[in-house]
């Protein structure tokens, strides 16, 4: 197997495969060829970039990577992922989830105006406290992204009624956050289920939705615990 393209980042990184449509969204069609990388840097000692998210698309033909545009980024990235939506969200390392707007990026807009919600300039917003370690948007129910931090919180954000303002929730059942933390409208959160053991609530390391089952999400920490969420009952159901 030979290197298409490449291009000289640690970085994070999601594909998105399609192209441009005539509405300004990005379509999940291949009729142009394009393929869409998000490449989101985590670690700036062996970039000279900074922290910065970038989108390339690939071209196949010459094995060149083409940078279509880039923001900066206040924190280092830890996860990257591109939704069906025409979404890109990133985990950064200090607990912010922060999700755009891909076809307004991709038109040049850089300012918050692309920004869904997480904007650096937002007075309000919910954050982890601590690096978000995984992200992955719901292959089955496209408008769910769920996030797993060095806090050991996992929180699901649901995007459907207004992108903006998305409802927060965590699959233990409370809101999302510590007791008392604030959602997105200032409303504050209930303690998290007294069910779920320490070992569950150690330092995320990564996660995954089950590819079957829409309302069951895989948890990954340091203590070496697997946790299988179920959404529908809002508790660990194995670990």
């Amino acid at each position: 197997m030979g290197i298409l393209a490449e291009i000289d980042r640690s970085a994070q990184v999601s594909w998105r495969g399609g192209a441009s449509s005539a509405s300004g969204t990005l379509s999940s069609s291949s009729s142009s060829g394009k393929s869409y990388l998000a490449a989101a840097t985590y670690d700036t000692s062996y970039s000279n970039v900074g922290n910065v998210l970038e989108v390339f698309t690939l071209d196949v033909a010459h094995g060149k990577l083409h940078e279509v545009t880039s923001v900066p980024l206040e924190s280092p990235c830890h996860r990257v992922a591109w939704g069906a939506a025409s979404t890109i969200a990133v985990g950064l390392d200090d607990g912010i989830v922060r999700v755009w707007d891909a076809a307004k990026l991709c038109k040049g807009v850089k300012d918050d105006t692309a920004v869904l919600f997480g904007a650096a300039s937002s007075a309000t917003k919910k954050k982890h406290q601590g690096a978000v370690r995984g992200l992955e948007f719901n292959p089955g129910m496209k408008t769910l992204l769920a996030s797993g931090a060095a806090d050991g919180e996992v929180l699901i954000w649901d995007l459907g009624a207004d992108p903006t303002k998305p409802t927060i929730h965590s699959p233990a059942g409370s809101s999302g956050g510590a007791p008392g933390a604030a959602n997105k409208a200032g409303a504050t959160t209930t303690a998290a289920s007294a069910s779920v053991d320490k070992a569950m609530t150690a330092e995320i390391t990564d996660l995954s939705w089950n590819r079957k089952v829409q309302h069951i999400l895989g948890t990954v920490n340091t203590h070496g615990v697997s946790v299988i969420w179920d959404l529908k009952q809002k508790k660990p159901v194995i670990s």
